[in-house]
């Protein structure tokens, strides 16, 4: 019954057929951008084989070859992380509603496992990239050279400094030096992420750095993700291998009405820890209570 008067009449009440929609991270891993999509197999697990580097000296000329044998390691990567989530729509209730509540809650589910799987990513960099060692909370006076040590760092491990991938306290920091920032007015960058460069190095805002206590499987350890300050390196040290990508609004079979049903399967793995460094600014890993 309406509640609402104007003068003596009773007027309608109304619920809007427009959703107003959650908001979720955005994400910083764009093929051969932050990482690489190029270890892609009919598997559950590739082998990847990486060089073993030796050293070569001067002599004198005239001399004969001395050969070595042929030599590489195997770099496992794993495809363990199962992102899955379903709803239930029942039919009674798309019926009474003006909205569509299909399309709605299929879009949704898909949303949450996408930031699920953001974040997993995330920790997974982190946790196989170079530890900078170093805990200094980060601030106007020290982001410029903070940020150019994790460049120097990189490129002595012969690596190149290609992106970096920043929480949004950071690239407050970065925001504020107006002399070496240089922001980007390109649309399709930055639709995939790209908020400008710093000292030549493209920057990534992760939005994604929010969360506490993340786990995966795997680990009975939880992860700070707001322990990351920033993650800097070869796009190609990264990589990320999905053996299944599935979405789909089926008619239930125990009652009348929908399930939207999305899951995804992926592994993620640091290649070579040479090409990342990550700069933490507290534990990253926190061991599971006894």
């Amino acid at each position: 019954m309406s509640t609402i008067k104007i003068n003596d009449q009773f007027v309608d009440e109304a619920f809007s057929p427009i959703i107003e929609e959650a908001l979720f991270a955005e994400s910083v891993f764009v093929p051969n951008k932050t990482y690489t999509p190029k270890y892609q197999e009919i598997a559950g697990k590739i082998y990847v084989h990486k060089q073993v580097k030796g050293a070569v000296t001067a002599g004198a000329p005239g001399r004969d070859f001395s050969g070595v044998k042929t030599e590489t390691t195997l770099v496992e990567i794993l495809a363990d992380q199962n992102f899955m989530k379903e709803r239930k729509m029942y039919q009674v209730e798309i019926n009474s509603i003006k909205f569509d509540n299909a399309a709605s809650n299929y879009t949704l589910t898909t949303k949450e496992i996408a930031e699920g799987r953001e974040r997993v990513a995330l920790a997974k960099m982190a946790l196989g990239s170079t530890d900078a060692a170093d805990t200094t909370a980060l601030t106007s006076e020290n982001i410029k050279s903070k940020f150019l040590g994790l460049r120097k760092a990189v490129r002595k491990n012969k690596a190149r400094a290609d992106f970096a991938i920043v929480s949004p306290d950071v690239y407050t920091l970065i925001l504020g030096d107006t002399t070496n920032y240089t922001p980007i007015h390109n649309e399709n960058l930055m639709a995939n992420g790209m908020v400008g460069k710093y000292y030549g190095i493209p920057i990534f805002e992760s939005n994604a750095l929010d969360n506490e206590t993340l786990g995966f499987n795997g680990t009975e350890n939880t992860h700070d993700l707001t322990a990351i300050d920033i993650i800097m390196g070869q796009n190609d040290g990264f990589a990320i291998f999905d053996n299944l990508v599935a979405a789909r609004l089926i008619p239930a079979d125990d009652f009348v009405g929908l399930r939207a049903q999305v899951e995804m399967n992926s592994g993620f793995k640091v290649v070579n820890s040479d090409k990342l460094i990550a700069k933490f600014n507290d534990t990253f890993v926190t061991e599971p209570e006894a």
